[in-house]
C-alpha cells in the first residue's frame, strides 16, 4: 500500500456533524457492501476446491487399497498387521502425552493468574499512573476522559501477551502429540499411498463442534492458516444437525463444510470497569494527575478489577481443558475408525463386500469431484 493510498484511508468523524463522517461512512458503506462479501466468497471457493480435491485423493487412496486386497490378500493382511501390533505401543504413548498435557494446561493456567495479577498490580500503582497521566495528557479535562479507557486497555494488551504467550507453548505441544497419529508405514508398503489420517483436522473439527478453544484458538488459527483445515471448522455441528434427522455421517472428518478460515488475536474479555466517566474532582493538596491516578485506583478497587482478570482467566483455562479432552476423545474414535476401515478391508474374507465397498467409494470419489461450481470472477 503506498503513502497516497495509506492516507485516503483517514477520515474525519463526528457524532454531531453529519458532513465530517460523510465520507467515513460512506467508504465504510463500499467497504461492508461491495469489498468484504466478494472477500468472503473468494474464501468459500478456496474451501470447496480443496474439499473436493481432499475427498477426491481420500476416496482414491481407500480404492487403491482395496484394490490391493483383492489382488493380494496375504500381503495386505501382512501390512495391516504390522500396523495393529503397534497399537498398544500407541496408546500408551498417546495416553501419556495427553496427561503430559493436561498438566501443562494446569501449570500454564497458575503462571497466567500470577502474571496477570502482577499486570493489574502494575496498573494499579499511582506512581506509575502519575507518571502515565503526565507523559500523556497536558490538560485535566483529556485527562479525566481519556486516562481511564487507556488503562484499561493497556491491562488487557498486557495480560493478552501473557496469554498468547502461554497459549503458544500449549500450541507446541499439541502439534506434537498430533504427530504421534503418523503411523510409521513403509515406502515399500502397499499402504504408503493410501494411510491418510489427517489428526489435526479431526481435532480442529471436534473443538469447532464443541464450540470451544481457549488457549486452543492459537493452535487452531496457526493449523488454518495456508492450509485447507478451514473445511473441519463447522463439521461437528453439521453430523449433529443431520443425525437428528435419521443422516449418519459418520466421524469428524467425513464431510466438509464451508467457512473462513480462522484468524486473529486471542482476546479474553475482562469486564473490568475503572471508573470511566466517573473520575471525581481533585483531591486537596495533589496534583490533578496525582488526583487522577489515585481515583483510577479506587475505581479498579472498587470493581475488583483483580478478581474480574481472575475469574476471566479462570474460565479461559476451563474452556481449554475442555475442550482439550473432548477433541482427545473424538480425535482418536476418528483415527480408530480410519484403522478399522483398513482392518476390515484385509481381513474381510468375502469378496463380494470389498467388491461392494469398492463400487460404493467410486461413486463417492465420483460424487465429490462432480460437485457443481461456478467460479468466481
Amino acid at each position: 500500500m503506498g503513502e497516497n493510498e495509506f492516507r485516503s484511508r483517514f477520515f474525519t468523524y463526528s457524532v454531531e456533524d453529519q458532513g465530517l463522517r460523510k465520507n467515513f461512512e460512506k467508504s465504510l458503506s463500499g467497504l461492508l457492501c461491495s469489498v468484504e462479501p466478494k472477500r468472503q466468497l473468494l474464501r468459500v471457493e478456496r474451501v470447496i476446491k480443496n474439499a473436493k480435491s481432499s475427498n477426491v485423493s481420500g476416496c482414491e487412496k481407500l480404492i487403491n487399497s482395496i484394490e490391493v486386497a483383492l489382488k493380494d490378500r496375504k500381503l495386505a493382511q501382512k501390512e495391516v498387521g504390522k500396523v495393529l501390533e503397534k497399537e498398544s505401543e500407541r496408546i500408551e504413548k498417546k495416553n501419556s502425552h495427553v496427561n503430559k498435557i493436561r498438566s501443562l494446561i494446569s501449570e500454564l493456567e497458575k503462571e497466567s493468574l500470577d502474571e496477570a495479577a502482577n499486570v493489574v498490580s502494575r496498573w494499579s500503582d499511582v506512581d506509575r499512573l502519575e507518571t502515565v497521566i503526565k507523559n500523556r495528557y497536558m490538560d485535566k479535562k483529556s485527562g479525566k476522559k481519556l486516562a481511564p479507557s487507556f488503562v484499561a486497555e493497556s491491562m488487557k494488551i498486557d495480560i493478552n501477551d501473557v496469554l498468547q504467550a502461554k497459549s503458544q507453548t500449549l500450541s507446541d505441544e499439541v502439534d506434537a502429540w498430533l504427530e504421534s497419529y503418523d503411523v510409521n508405514v513403509e515406502a515399500s508398503s502397499s499402504l504408503s499411498d493410501q494411510w491418510s489420517f489427517n489428526a489435526r483436522g479431526a481435532f480442529i473439527g471436534s473443538l469447532a463442534s464443541l464450540g470451544t478453544f481457549g488457549a486452543l484458538a492459537v493452535w487452531a488459527s496457526a493449523a488454518v492458516a495456508g492450509s485447507n483445515l478451514g473445511a473441519y471448522i463447522l463439521i461437528g455441528q453439521i453430523v449433529s444437525a443431520l443425525s437428528s434427522i435419521g443422516i449418519s455421517l459418520g466421524g469428524t472428518g467425513a464431510v466438509f463444510s464451508v467457512i473462513a478460515a480462522l484468524g486473529g488475536p486471542i482476546t479474553v474479555g475482562l469486564g473490568l470497569a475503572v471508573a470511566v466517566g466517573v473520575i471525581a474532582a481533585a483531591l486537596l493538596g495533589d496534583s490533578w494527575q496525582r488526583s487522577l491516578a489515585k481515583q483510577i485506583r479506587k475505581g479498579m478497587t472498587k470493581n475488583n478489577a483483580q478478581g474480574e482478570v481472575r475469574t476471566a482467566l479462570s474460565n479461559f483455562w476451563f474452556d481449554t481443558l475442555r475442550g482439550f479432552n473432548y477433541a482427545v476423545i473424538e480425535t482418536e474414535n476418528d483415527y480408530l475408525e480410519k484403522l478399522d476401515s483398513l482392518r476390515t478391508i484385509a481381513f474381510s474374507t468375502d469378496a463380494l463386500e470389498l467388491e461392494s465397498k469398492l463400487q460404493y467409494l467410486k461413486e463417492l470419489r465420483d460424487f465429490f469431484a462432480g460437485i457443481p461450481w461456478k467460479a468466481i470472477s
